[in-house]
């Protein structure tokens, strides 16, 4: 091609360059996902159109893969290869232009999901399935008599811990039980909530945790509420747990419920 028809180009090619001949490209792409399904990264330089596939791990980890390309991308986009239920906020990836092993320029990253890809040059694609938090409700499994309940909250996502909800049946054991509710985050620092009020033989009592006016834990006939900080923001694989003072072997916890605002990571 002419030098002057070069320069009149809206886009870069490599025989532009006056070390044309001394350049190796490649596009560095990196992902971090919950999902297992293959990514496809199409585009195209001067010379030809390209097409890569990425797997994804499904691990919520940095990987890290490497492409040759023989020019400088010209338009390129990453979107799933099948329509597969992928959430936005699964799956973030960004893809960087390479030259000779060093990295010159980034050229698109984002959160992508079944129905947006990204693109370069960028577009305003507008995403169907805003990253805002929405309500969800976490289950613990039903313990065995004489067994706490305890929640792992799911990798990818952020919760603001809105209040919980379990039940607990004595036995007619002698003896005084009195629950802690403890959040446990993977920073070592621990919530510990609790009652003034000690649930007693054959005694059958609903623990509402939750932010409250009261100031201090509250009992009216079977119900206890026990007042907790609002704002509380918590991570995957942050832990809610009871931990029961005289807990007897034949008490008997129902599953807990964890009331969330989940926002994407």
């Amino acid at each position: 091609m002419d030098p002057e028809q070069n320069q009149s180009l809206p886009f870069v090619t490599r025989d532009m360059l006056d070390f044309k001949h001394n350049s190796v490209w490649q596009l560095r792409i990196q992902t971090r996902s919950l999902n297992t399904d293959d990514l496809t990264i199409r585009g195209a330089t001067k010379q030809s159109p390209f097409v890569y596939r990425v797997t994804l791990d499904g691990l919520d980890t940095l990987k890290t893969d490497t492409f040759k390309i023989g020019d400088i991308p010209i338009f390129m986009t990453a979107g799933y290869s099948v329509d597969a239920g992928n959430e936005s906020g699964d799956t973030f990836i960004s893809v960087e232009l390479i030259l000779n092993g060093n990295p010159i320029f980034s050229l698109m990253s984002g959160y992508i999901h079944d129905q947006v890809p990204i693109s370069y040059p960028y577009s305003n694609v507008r995403d169907s399935d805003p990253l805002l938090g929405f309500p969800s409700a976490i289950f613990s499994a039903d313990p065995a008599a004489g067994a706490e309940p305890s929640i792992a909250l799911p990798l990818g996502f952020k919760y603001k811990l809105l209040g919980l909800r379990v039940r607990l049946v004595c036995a007619a054991v002698a003896g005084s039980r009195r629950p802690h509710f403890s959040i446990q985050t993977g920073s070592g620092f621990t919530y510990d909530l609790f009652s003034l009020t000690d649930q007693i033989i054959s005694e059958t009592k609903d623990y509402t945790v939750a932010p409250s006016w009261y100031g201090t834990a509250y009992t009216n006939d079977n119900d206890i509420l026990v007042p907790m900080p609002s704002g509380i923001i918590l991570l995957g694989n942050d832990v809610i747990t009871t931990q029961t003072f005289n807990l007897n072997a034949s008490d008997n916890y129902t599953a807990m419920t964890a009331f969330v605002e989940k926002f994407k990571t």
